[in-house]
């Protein structure tokens, strides 16, 4: 049908996140609808777009990389802090590589008439004004750390419609953002009833894993970084122990401060308390099973596994931070909100709430009050009406 709205979405990579787990949450929900014709640019071509495997059938794919490319950008990325040419040609390649991603999308939108590009990382704000369509920004991640805002007006007015992930992101983009119908806000949504059979396939562990699970713990799904605050974690845990705490702590996920952190918790002595499991291809029946999701991050946009964790039956505890927790949570409505960096009040909640089942049974039977604000159906219909706002434009 020529008259489908022709629109293009762009991200840099298809690799296991929360980011990109929610792009392929949009894509199969407009897929399914005739009177779009959705297109997806990825700028990596390499093995690790995992969740390729999930984009719909019906979304024409391109890549602004070619493999090759993408491969040596790789090596040079991991060899540049060690070796001096590594580094020299990184210096080189990652201009290059901006370059070369500007003019290739630029080129499809104009041969395949693209109407409006998703901008889902924030990936064109320096010259949006360059691409030649209508354009929509996404943002997952807080304002509140952000001191230049007149900077951020500027990339704003280069789009025709401002996504923020939760009201507290809403909130802190209309107060410095003079355009405030332009700012649309769109929970991150989900697809429950996958999610549910996931964290009821006990076949899909291994015989060890199988015998972790019936452990009673607390879980923690997502990646291993320094903004994550898992040392702090990890001290409120040990806070717990000494008091007796019965439950382990499962670590879930990658990331750069995990070796760091295996070591700290040898040197206090909990290698077997406090587990490292690494990625899980199915994190939902370890959510399912754990007592607790515990998470002590420093920023959020909307944490995804809060949300996962909540349609898993488990509760979450979690520092109060910028931003999406306080959205999720609904001020402690339907979880444990604690004040940001009080690790010592969150190490007394955790025990409590661990030790008091009534309590913890009220918090999940009230779970389901809550997850519908982000079922698929809810949030893709008013990105479809943000759709129709734009096209009009």
């Amino acid at each position: 049908m020529d008259n489908k709205i022709k629109i293009a979405f762009f991200i840099k990579g298809l690799r296991i996140g929360g980011t990109e787990r929610i792009l392929i949450s949009y894509l199969k929900g407009l897929s399914m609808d005739s009177k779009y014709d959705i297109h997806l640019i990825i700028n990596e071509n390499s093995e690790n777009n995992v969740l390729l495997r999930d984009v719909p059938k019906n979304i024409k794919i391109t890549h602004v990389f070619s493999e090759k490319f993408d491969n040596l950008i790789e090596k040079v990325s991991l060899n540049r802090k060690s070796n001096i040419f590594y580094k020299i040609l990184y210096s080189i390649l990652l201009p290059y590589g901006k370059k070369l991603r500007k003019k290739k999308v630029i080129d499809y939108i104009k041969k395949e008439k693209i109407e409006i590009l998703v901008d889902f990382e924030r990936s064109f704000i320096k010259y949006a004004e360059e691409i030649p369509c209508k354009k929509i920004l996404w943002n997952h991640f807080t304002f509140s750390v952000i001191k230049d805002k007149d900077k951020w007006v500027e990339y704003f007015n280069k789009y025709n419609k401002i996504v923020a992930i939760s009201k507290e992101m809403e909130r802190e983009i209309k107060e410095f953002y003079p355009e405030k119908e332009k700012v649309v806000m769109l929970y991150n949504p989900q697809y429950f009833q996958p999610i549910i059979e996931k964290s009821r396939d006990i076949n899909s562990l291994n015989e060890k894993e199988k015998e972790l699970i019936e452990d009673k713990y607390i879980v923690y799904v997502g990646r291993i970084e320094k903004v994550k605050g898992l040392e702090d974690l990890i001290d409120a845990y040990e806070t717990c122990k000494k008091k007796g705490l019965e439950e382990k702590l499962y670590i879930i996920g990658e990331g750069t401060e995990k070796e760091k952190l295996i070591e700290i918790v040898g040197k206090k002595g909990l290698e077997n308390d406090i587990l490292f499991l690494g990625s899980k291809s199915n994190p939902f029946i370890w959510m399912k099973h754990g007592k607790i999701f515990g998470t002590t991050t420093y920023g959020e946009g909307l944490p995804t596994t809060y949300i996962e964790s909540m349609i898993c039956g488990t509760p979450v505890i979690s520092y109060d931070c910028p931003t999406g927790p306080k959205d999720i949570l609904e001020n402690g409505k339907y979880g444990k909100l604690i004040e940001l960096g009080n690790k010592e009040e969150f190490g007394k909640e955790l025990f409590n709430i661990l030790n008091n089942k009534e309590e913890l049974k009220e918090l999940k039977d009230k779970l389901p009050e809550k997850i519908g604000d982000f079922s698929i159906e809810n949030v893709i219909d008013k990105f479809k009406e943000a759709i129709v706002e734009v096209s009009k434009i």
